[in-house]
């Protein structure tokens, strides 16, 4: 937890959609990590070593934020189907954290004129000759995705009555749900880790 901002903002209600359709949150403290989804998945068996080091301290850092802020809920960027670090985190955790998948489903992305997104997202990493660096383009669809992203953590909250919630996203999503988050709502701190 290298750098940590904290910026504060009130809950009116989130309005995504023509519907004005508004979740309500007393207050809420979200934490967002940003990861490369190659850190995501608990194993570890096959990994090479620099991709085990890197998962062991997204573990760590999970397992402190869960600790520091007494996380309540857990939303995880993820594929379907794969058991990811924060998953089992939750699932160990006393009490038990609920953790909630916030990828969209293929029928998500049909229903929001996006269709296949994920797919055409895994084809956009081009190589920075400046750093070295592979980054990933942003394209249209992420805004798209990430409005679903944060209707859904926002939902999650309402029904959990969580007033501490962890998101763990892809690198790329991070800084435009904080930004979004903090433009969204009214009482909300938003603690961001990079």
């Amino acid at each position: 937890m290298d750098h940590v901002s904290e910026s504060l903002v009130q809950l009116a209600g989130i309005d995504h959609t023509e519907d004005r359709k508004y979740i309500k949150v007393k207050r809420m403290k979200v934490v967002i990590i940003g990861v490369r989804h190659s850190q995501q998945p608990d194993e570890r068996d096959a990994d090479p070593s620099e991709l085990r080091s890197a998962k062991d301290a997204l573990e760590k850092s999970i397992h402190n934020v869960i600790e520091s802020y007494e996380i309540r809920l857990i939303c995880e960027e993820s594929r379907s189907g794969v058991y990811t670090i924060a998953q089992r985190l939750a699932d160990r955790h006393n009490p038990r954290i609920r953790w909630v998948p916030i990828e969209m489903s293929p029928e998500d992305e049909q229903a929001a004129g996006i269709p296949n997104a994920t797919e055409r997202n895994k084809k956009r990493r081009y190589l920075d000759e400046e750093t070295m660096i592979w980054r990933e383009q942003r394209i249209p669809e992420d805004e798209v995705r990430e409005r679903f992203f944060v209707e859904k953590i926002s939902r999650e909250a309402g029904n959990e009555n969580a007033e501490t919630i962890l998101v763990v996203c892809g690198c790329g999503h991070a800084q435009p749900l904080k930004e979004k988050f903090q433009t969204l709502a009214e009482q909300l701190e938003v603690v961001w880790l990079s």
